[in-house]
């Protein structure tokens, strides 16, 4: 088998079927409970500096959000948080962490296994791949994978449901650290090697599930997206496939890679394949979309 990488994010959980958005997770009783909570309890300043608020009344002017976004935009609205604030956000945090942790091992308990979800059908091919999870939840448990005795290497990025999870904000590139509120960047609470940047390096297929590659996460791959927009002869072509939902979601993905300073179109010209494959047109049987996605299992299989 070729040396392959299999980035999985939040969309293939949603392929499998579960509701494990962020917004799915607003939308239950886990997270209603902690907003009563806190409207019961807050009053005047302490509501106004609440995280758990301040989350809430940004979730109702959208249909959809991401709390590690907005977990970033508190930080900013709080430049110089004194000690009640500190605290608060403390309280708010842990809190929230428990909720969203006690949410996904409820689904995921009651999950029923679809033998026929794409990817499902992928991750069963890809014993000797490098596997590299954003979610807090086990792929293989989920699609009904023993990895007793299979060569499978399996890493969490962000922890799991068992040991915890890692649920923050990155900083972008021109901006300066919060000490007071650090709690609640993400590379405070690292505290394992994952070996992705050399993964990558070394991989001649590298394929994405589900992750949107957004600004959050976009540190982990800056390097090897850089690496492949210089042309690569005589070195090994690299395949690059991004599986996601459709049109609109592969227009921000590349949106995504684009925002951060890399050229697209360099990526076109110099990897072996830059290929993406919309999930929508897959399972509706679109002979374009599911002819590549035909191709992607021989290859991977060879």
């Amino acid at each position: 088998m070729a040396k392959i990488v299999f980035v999985i994010g939040n969309g293939f959980d949603i392929d499998l079927g579960l509701k494990a958005s962020y917004t799915d997770f607003a939308n239950n009783d886990e997270w209603k409970v902690l907003v009563d909570n806190r409207k019961t309890s807050y009053t005047g300043r302490k509501a106004n500096d609440s995280l758990i608020l301040f989350i809430e009344k940004a979730r109702q002017k959208e249909n959809w959000f991401n709390i590690e976004e907005l977990i970033h935009n508190y930080i900013i609205s709080h430049p110089k948080p004194t000690n009640a604030v500190i605290d608060i956000a403390t309280a708010d945090y842990e809190d929230m962490k428990l909720a969203l942790t006690d949410y996904l091992i409820r689904i995921t308990d009651n999950h029923i296994l679809d033998n026929n979800r794409k990817s499902c059908i992928l991750l069963k091919r890809l014993a000797g791949a490098v596997i590299v999870t954003f979610n807090y939840t086990d792929s293989l448990k989920l699609c009904g994978i023993n990895g007793n005795g299979l060569n499978i290497n399996y890493t969490y990025i962000h922890g799991n449901l068992n040991e915890g999870i890692v649920l923050g904000c990155d900083i972008y590139d021109n901006e300066g650290v919060n000490r007071p509120l650090s709690f609640l960047y993400k590379y405070n609470m690292l505290h394992k090697t994952n070996d992705l940047v050399k993964s990558l390096r070394n991989s001649s297929d590298v394929i994405f599930f589900g992750h949107s590659v957004n600004e959050m996460d976009f540190g982990y791959f800056r390097d090897f997206f850089k690496m492949v927009c210089i042309p690569t002869q005589p070195d090994p072509k690299k395949h690059l496939t991004f599986i996601t939902k459709d049109e609109k979601s592969m227009r921000e993905i590349k949106d995504n890679i684009r925002n951060q300073g890399i050229n697209v179109t360099d990526m076109y010209c110099n990897l072996e394949s830059f290929d993406f494959i919309l999930t929508d047109y897959v399972y509706d049987d679109k002979s374009e979309q599911s002819n590549k996605w035909k191709k992607l299992l021989e290859r991977i299989t060879k």
